[in-house]
């Protein structure tokens, strides 16, 4: 897991090219304007997803993982708090479908660390991360944010190292 700011570009410069590149769109695009869509930046090996979505309870929400993409969330308007624990750490799968929507669910995660997702910054999230996003801080409410999606595939082998 990487937690940076937009305002910060150095500080990401030691990540894989592919996340930089994302992280540079998010940075100069003005993605207040833009609706609930799906953009394809690289076609399916790199695109963003813009959601307008409602910040639920804690325990509404579930812990998950991806084996093919890497996931970075950015908030755009509101807040929420995301979830994070290593993977391995995560339990055993509850659900499964990685497979078929490359996302699995794992059981409550009490040893989880919590980090509020709001302003510039933004989350980066791995195959061996689980995470829960979409936590109310306070209460429920709207969101608009989006979640990058980069396929693990279009990573390197050594920026791979790095992660």
């Amino acid at each position: 897991m990487f937690k940076g700011t937009l305002d910060d570009p150095a500080s990401w410069q030691l990540l894989p090219q592919p996340i930089i590149r994302a992280l540079q769109f998010l940075k100069d695009t003005d993605l207040k304007s833009l609706p609930v869509s799906e953009i394809e930046l690289d076609g399916r090996s790199m695109f963003v997803q813009i959601q307008h979505r409602c910040t639920l309870e804690e325990h509404e929400t579930k812990m998950e993982a991806h084996d093919k993409y890497i996931d970075i969330h950015h908030v755009i308007e509101g807040s929420e708090s995301i979830g994070y624990i290593p993977r391995v750490q995560a339990g055993d799968m509850i659900v499964d479908i990685l497979e078929e929507k490359d996302i699995c669910f794992f059981p409550p995660c009490p040893q989880k660390e919590m980090f509020i997702n709001s302003g510039s910054s933004f989350m980066v999230f791995y195959p061996d991360d689980a995470h829960q996003p979409c936590i109310a801080n306070e209460t429920p409410s709207p969101i608009k944010k989006t979640v990058v999606k980069i396929a693990m595939n279009s990573v390197s082998r050594e920026e791979r190292t790095t992660l």
